[in-house]
Formats: structure tokens, C-alpha cells, sequence
């Protein structure tokens, strides 16, 4: 059986359910969060999110499950949006595909503009 990017998908998303998964996400966060409130004391503004849609992880607008791309966010992505809120903390997240370099580029010329 060859595996395709859905199937993977789709596999990926599975054990993202699972609560070990979600534990490695929300450890991954705290470090994130801890290092972007340290960028924020001393003086950084944090222009912005990317992120992939599509991914079962860290999709902005739409995520993957069930060998279907549909809106929401990836599990990385949820967990990452609510720990950054209960800090008070609001970063504006923009969704890219990897088929669409353009976009891409204009996201980050938004970002830093």
C-alpha cells in the first residue's frame, strides 16, 4: 500500500488525538509561550503566526482529519492560541498552503510591513 500526503494526514491527525500527543504539544507550547513573553519584556513586538493549513498540527484556517481538509485549527495551533490568551497575550495568525508560494510571501511582507 503506498501512503499518500492524506493518508498521512490522516494518520497524523489520529495520534494527535491521543493524550500523549497532547501532552508533547502543550510542553512545546510552554516553551514557546516562555519565549515569547521574554522577546516581549525586553522590547520585541511579535509580528505573527504562520502556520500551514491543511495540517492535522498547525493548520491556521483549516486542519485535516477523517481524509478531509476542513476549517479550524490544527491541535498544535489550539493549544498554542489558549495558552498565549490566558497569558493576555494576542498574536495574529496567518494560514499558508505549500502549494502557494505567493501567498506565502505576501503574508510575511504583511507581517513585517
Amino acid at each position: 500500500m503506498s501512503r499518500t500526503v492524506e493518508s498521512e494526514d490522516t494518520r497524523v491527525a489520529k495520534r494527535m488525538k491521543e493524550e500523549q500527543s497532547k501532552i508533547l504539544c502543550q510542553s512545546m507550547v510552554d516553551c514557546i509561550v516562555y519565549q515569547v513573553e521574554e522577546y516581549m519584556k525586553h522590547g520585541f513586538t511579535i509580528v505573527g503566526v504562520i502556520g500551514i493549513n491543511g495540517s492535522p498540527t498547525c493548520g491556521i484556517n483549516t486542519t485535516w482529519a477523517d481524509d478531509q481538509e476542513f476549517e479550524g485549527r490544527g491541535i498544535f495551533i489550539e493549544i498554542l492560541e489558549k495558552a498565549l490568551k490566558d497569558r493576555g497575550i494576542f498574536i495574529n495568525m496567518v494560514g499558508i498552503t505549500a502549494r502557494d508560494s505567493q501567498h506565502a510571501v505576501a503574508a510575511l511582507e504583511k507581517f513585517i510591513s
